[in-house]
């Protein structure tokens, strides 16, 4: 006899707090494990509120970018919905400190 059981856990993430446009970390993204990256997805936006970027591929990532243009050095807020493998949903929000 046996039994078979999948076993999945809470998604575990992290977002890094600054980016060097110019330097080693250039992207920001989130990193973490048992993340559906199909269903998760995050924003950025400037500190008058105003949307900069928008992705359902959170594997991507944003590269300082908004309307083609690098942003200039600020923080920036970021909202983003993470899925888990297992269907649990887990809402972020942040900042990020944008650096050249």
């Amino acid at each position: 006899y046996s039994n078979v059981e999948c076993v999945t856990a809470d998604p575990i993430v992290y977002f890094p707090n600054a980016i060097q446009l110019n330097g080693f970390n250039t992207v920001f993204l989130p990193q973490g494990v048992f993340i559906d990256y199909s269903k998760s997805y995050f924003l950025i936006y400037d500190r008058w509120g105003q949307l900069l970027y928008e992705t359902n591929d959170i594997r991507k990532g944003w590269d300082g970018t908004a309307n083609g243009e690098l942003v200039q050095s600020d923080v920036y807020a970021y909202k983003a919905v993470i899925i888990g493998l297992n269907g649990k949903i887990l809402n972020f929000d942040g900042t990020i400190t944008v650096l050249k």
